[in-house]
């Protein structure tokens, strides 16, 4: 059981909130992880494996509305195969879908949605799935989810559920199996939220407590760039290109000896230096190097950024440019 207890957000300091940021993010992971597991797992004894047809029965072909009398605000809302789950609204009482819950399946677009209330079928290319009574429907929902459906295009993509197998234990132990992923689903949901109103909590901080003070240049207060390095043929370095940074934290790098370097292996980083991409700023892949990564290699195509004789303070700096002012600068 994970319990999220209410933070004074005040109280913590800005590196505290990336902190509570990558926590939750590695707790959605895990969470999601266990999903995958559950549904993954070895067939066990009592399971059964059954075809799609077995497990499913699908609507005729039904007239969805048409896009062009979708309404902002209405009574009844309107499903169909967009990212979004309710794409909008309707009056039309005579279009209301009340045999729930179903299974919606975008042809074009292979999203799945889960649907539990009447609601009004959107545009065309929209499939409805409904579970057999022997099964849970949120069970195969969720194994729905599984499949692997190539990306063929703006192609239908329906073929691919039709020809899959499912593994089916009792629609006892479905229900049980629903119950924990259900559980799983809200915990994620809740922290996603979470996430959210704490990421948009500290942009706010961030604006509020990094534009005091005079403003400098950069260059008054850091050295940019300051060490390049001719490599040793038989040394061995380790290397931080663009795409080891994700979410602004070093996730992965590259090891090789000097005669095998790229030709952009050339920026040597120490402890606290900042790192920020002049290659698509606007994807900000910047970081701040902790110890871990002294004495690294990193590619020229960031700018390498080193405080002055602690003319400032090198966390205040890396703050300071991650800010969209900073990056939109950069972008123009």
């Amino acid at each position: 059981k994970i319990c999220i207890n209410k933070v004074n957000f005040a109280d913590l300091e800005i590196n505290d909130f990336l902190e509570s940021i990558r926590i939750l993010v590695n707790y959605i992971t895990k969470n999601k992880k266990m999903k995958n597991d559950l549904l993954q797992k070895n067939i066990p004894i009592g399971w059964q494996i059954k075809s799609f047809n077995d497990c499913f029965d699908v609507a005729s072909k039904l007239q969805g509305l048409k896009k062009t009398y979708y309404q902002e605000q209405g009574k009844y809302p309107i499903i169909d195969q967009a990212q979004g789950f309710i794409t909008g609204y309707t009056d039309d009482i005579s279009l209301i879908q009340e045999k729930i819950p179903t299974i919606i399946f975008g042809d074009h677009t292979r999203i799945l949605k889960y649907v539990d209330f009447p609601y009004v079928l959107g545009n065309d290319g929209t499939k409805i799935i409904w579970a057999k009574k022997e099964n849970d429907p949120k069970f195969l929902f969720y194994s729905l989810l599984q499949l692997e459906i190539p990306n063929t295009g703006y192609n239908r993509h329906f073929k691919y559920l039709e020809q899959a197998m499912f593994p089916i234990p009792s629609k006892s132990e479905q229900e049980k199996i629903s119950e924990i992923l259900r559980s799983v689903d809200e915990n994620i949901e809740k922290t996603e939220k979470v996430i959210s109103e704490t990421e948009k909590l500290k942009r706010g901080l961030m604006r509020e407590l990094l534009t005091r003070g005079k403003k400098v240049q950069i260059k008054d207060i850091a050295k940019i760039n300051p060490e390049q390095i001719t490599l040793q043929t038989e040394s061995e370095y380790s290397y931080i290109d663009i795409a080891s940074i994700e979410d602004f934290q070093i996730n992965d790098f590259k090891t090789f000896i000097g005669k095998n370097a790229p030709s952009r292996a050339r920026r040597l980083v120490k402890t606290n230096d900042i790192l920020i991409s002049t290659v698509r700023p606007n994807l900000k892949a910047f970081s701040y190097i902790k110890s871990e990564y002294n004495n690294f290699l990193c590619s020229t195509g960031f700018c390498v950024l080193r405080i002055k004789n602690q003319s400032a303070d090198s966390k205040y700096l890396y703050y300071s440019i991650l800010q969209d002012s900073f990056v939109d600068y950069l972008v123009g």
